[in-house]
């Protein structure tokens, strides 16, 4: 594969987990506690007067946390996937 498909691919995987990661966080039973609390920490710190500005800085948080967490686990499995062809 050439190196700029595989580029394209990687890319391509960390937006669709992202995306993917984020409709999960907003809509799963299991992910409100953390999204009340996340939301709660930035109301707070917004002095508890600006609540649609702590629900935007919520999503941006988690939008830029699955961000990172899916481009490490998409490096980690192009790596893992590297080292498998290099050696069989």
């Amino acid at each position: 594969m050439k190196k700029k498909h595989s580029k394209l691919l990687f890319w391509g995987w960390v937006i669709t987990a992202t995306i993917m990661a984020t409709f999960w966080w907003f809509n799963s039973i299991y992910a409100v506690p953390f999204s009340e609390f996340l939301w709660t920490q930035y109301n707070r710190l917004l002095g508890g007067q600006k609540p649609g500005l702590s629900s935007d800085l919520e999503f941006l948080t988690v939008i830029a946390g699955a961000a990172v967490i899916s481009g490490f686990l998409a490096w980690l499995v192009s790596l893992l996937v590297g080292l498998i062809r290099k050696y069989c």
